[in-house]
């Protein structure tokens, strides 16, 4: 699935990294925390909320800008779902409280001291284009978010054929100028070890996520690899 509320294996968590942004995110090779879509926050003495303001040139790949309602709502929907990611905040969440169109207030029932780290996975998704494909039998839209992208993340889906490939090209609409780096990537599902192997001495892939343990004195060995 590439509903960000749902996925809950490292497979289809690449592609949503891609494709959605969360408030905060990690400072890459270290595990200090930077913001992403919130641009600066603070903590109630309590440690029962968390005031973020977001940043003002953020916007979704439908082009509307992120808001404080959206950060609100992908909670109320995280948590109405109950699945994958859910576990953040899962018997803790205390609401949300929309300030103004760039402030929210996440609202916890008890203090949790590394919450600010845990949520480089709750990501946020445009509340208006859920919304409109959610019906009384499936009231977050999980059946439309199963193959449909409703985020702002530096990629948007161009195609994804079941069970072959998944393409994602670049978002031009995305708000640092410096990033992505390439136009396009494309993962695919080949199951047998020998034929990634064979694709990769050829230069027809760049990359193998797991590769067999058995091949890699191969890889080693080969000049281009």
């Amino acid at each position: 699935s590439l509903d960000p509320h749902v996925c809950p294996s490292t497979d289809c968590r690449t592609l949503i990294r891609a494709l959605y942004e969360s408030l905060v995110g990690y400072v890459y090779g270290s595990t200090d925390i930077e913001g992403v879509l919130a641009e600066e926050w603070e903590v109630s003495e309590d440690g029962l909320e968390w005031t973020f303001t977001l940043r003002d040139d953020v916007h979704f790949s439908y082009v509307s800008p992120v808001t404080a309602e959206d950060v609100a709502y992908s909670f109320v929907r995280l948590d109405g779902i109950g699945k994958g990611p859910s576990f953040l905040i899962s018997g803790n969440y205390g609401g949300s409280e929309v300030v103004d169109e760039k402030t929210v207030v996440l609202k916890l029932q008890k203090p949790v001291g590394p919450f600010l780290s845990m949520l480089p996975r709750a990501f946020i998704v445009n509340s208006e284009v859920v919304k409109e494909h959610a019906t009384e039998d499936d009231p977050w839209a999980e059946e439309w978010m199963y193959d449909h992208i409703a985020g702002s993340g530096a990629f948007v889906l161009e195609n994804w054929e079941h069970g072959v490939e998944v393409s994602l090209v670049k978002n031009q609409n995305y708000w640092d100028p410096e990033w992505p780096k390439i136009e396009r990537f494309v993962v695919k599902q080949i199951p047998e070890s020998s034929t990634q192997r064979l694709l990769l001495e050829q230069g027809d892939i760049d990359m193998i996520v797991i590769p067999n343990h058995d091949d890699l004195a191969a890889y080693e060995a080969h000049p281009d690899i």
